[in-house]
Formats: structure tokens, sequence, C-alpha cells
């Protein structure tokens, strides 16, 4: 992240790394293509990932901040912490970015 500044166009999405053995950490999609692994959530651009978040059936996310509040004292859901998390982590006081997420 120091080296690199992401272009304009950035995207937050979710990913498998394949693994197959003993780990309470790993989750099982039975009708995906990577049927086990690890759940990780990235901020890709280009293909690149500039930033990630692993996911855990013991820990939900592998980063958390203090619970952020947003408009109106509004928590988060989880998964909406880890997207602004990951959002947070572009050098958005110096540039500005389009941030594209599935549902």
């Amino acid at each position: 992240q120091r080296y690199c500044t992401p272009a304009t166009h950035v995207s937050i999405d979710e990913m498998m790394i394949r693994f197959i053995g003993r780990s309470v950490h790993t989750v099982r999609l039975p009708n995906k293509p990577i049927p086990e692994g690890y759940k990780v959530f990235a901020l890709c651009e280009h293909g690149y990932t500039y930033s990630f978040m692993y996911t855990s059936q013991i820990n939900q996310f592998s980063e958390y901040d203090l619970p952020y509040r947003g408009p109106g004292n509004l928590q988060l859901s989880p998964t909406s912490l880890a997207v602004f998390q990951l959002a947070t982590a572009l050098p958005y006081q110096q540039y500005r970015f389009i941030l594209y997420c599935d549902n």
C-alpha cells in the first residue's frame, strides 16, 4: 500500500482460498467452485488485491476497530463493517474512488 495507489475504479468482493484439512477457520460452501477453504473479503483493482480481511467461524472478521455507528447512531452489521473498514484503507483524503460491491 505504501508503493501503490489504486486507480479510480476499485471493488470489494469475497474470495475463497482453497484449503482441505483440519481448521476451525474454514468455511464450507458445497455448491461453489471452491467448496471448502478460507473466506476472505478483498479490496481489488484490475485483478490486484490492495487490502483484505479474512473471516472465520470463530471470529467473524480478522480485524475490528471500535464499533462504527453510522448516521443516526445506527450500528453496522459485521459484513457492512468489513466493507467500511476495507474502504477506509484507500487513500481517500488525496484521491477519489468509485467503489463497486455485489450483494
